[in-house]
């Protein structure tokens, strides 16, 4: 089995990475241990390299030479690379994404991370980061013709905002059992706190119970960054009272968005209410990331 992964910044995939391919019985491969080997070679730090290579083409072009060789693996093998996913089309293909101002949180709050610019502040940080996702996003169209913004193009899709790191270990195990020989569409999953409510607080239900969330997904419209519940309100905010690091999430679009004729988000500027967020917020007491910045005390709970 080939697993590639890759995902934000400060999502936690290296990490994970490693823990997976240990318990799998995997090599765990890097484009950054790639980068390394290369440097070393040069006799060039890291850095050196990077700045070195923004005038020579070839160091990319033998960092993706080298990760699409991974593809021909005949053992099992975990890859953690920004574009391992496209070179190597039949791995199983893991997207770990988090929020920008949890990355933002992570990112200054680590002080072993090296090359990284210097933040003003939490907001000053959260914008940097989402710029400099924004431009790789870019640079890889433009290389590649790949797009990791899809979430379409991943087998997993799975956001650790407010996820401890056995969360997420404990999920990937799980899936990656699970979707070996029977891929067949995205799967998608998601903190309950993040999905953005679009319904009365009303059909809370104290003491609820959320249910099976691996057979029953919370229909959701996608926006940029943000999710926003367009039905099973009640499963939701059972996952959120229960404390559910992780539910089932289906993307509307298309045909399938709730108003035809409307694109995700002239249909999300017509029904979303902040005031439905605090209702929210207010009954389970809880935090939201909200699009207009960061929840007034926004920390997991």
């Amino acid at each position: 089995m080939i697993i590639t992964i890759t995902g934000d910044l400060a999502g936690g995939k290296s990490s994970v990475a490693k823990r997976i391919a240990s318990s799998i019985g995997a090599a765990y491969e890097s484009a950054g241990s790639i980068q390394r080997q290369i440097a070393a070679m040069r006799g060039m730090t890291t850095l050196e390299l990077n700045k070195y290579a923004e005038t020579h083409p070839e160091i990319d072009k033998e960092v993706d030479n080298r990760v699409k060789a991974f593809g021909s693996s005949t053992s099992a093998i975990v890859v953690d690379s920004r574009m391992a996913w496209h070179f190597i089309p039949q791995s199983l293909k893991i997207y770990i994404a988090v929020s920008s101002h949890r990355a933002a949180e992570r990112v200054m709050r680590d002080q072993l991370r090296t090359g990284e610019p210097v933040y003003s502040d939490l907001e000053d940080a959260a914008r940097k980061l989402l710029e400099r996702k924004a431009s790789e996003e870019l640079r890889y169209k433009a290389l590649y013709g790949a797009d990791s913004s899809v979430i379409e193009n991943f087998d997993l899709y799975i956001d650790t905002t407010w996820a401890t790191p056995d969360d997420v270990f404990e999920l990937l195990s799980e899936r990656i059992a699970a979707e070996e020989g029977n891929r067949q569409t995205c799967e998608v999953w998601l903190s309950p706190k993040l999905i953005l409510p679009m319904g009365d607080a009303k059909c809370l239900v104290s003491g609820a119970t959320p249910g099976d969330s691996n057979n029953t997904p919370v229909p959701v419209v996608r926006c940029g960054d943000y999710f926003y519940a367009w039905d099973q309100h009640e499963l939701l905010g059972a996952a959120i009272q229960n404390k559910t690091p992780f539910i089932g999430a289906a993307i509307l679009q298309g045909d399938d968005l709730p108003t035809p004729g409307l694109s995700a988000q002239q249909y999300v500027d017509s029904t979303f209410r902040l005031t439905t967020v605090h209702d929210w917020e207010k009954a389970l007491g809880v935090a939201y990331i909200k699009p207009d910045g960061v929840g007034s005390g926004d920390r997991p709970t």
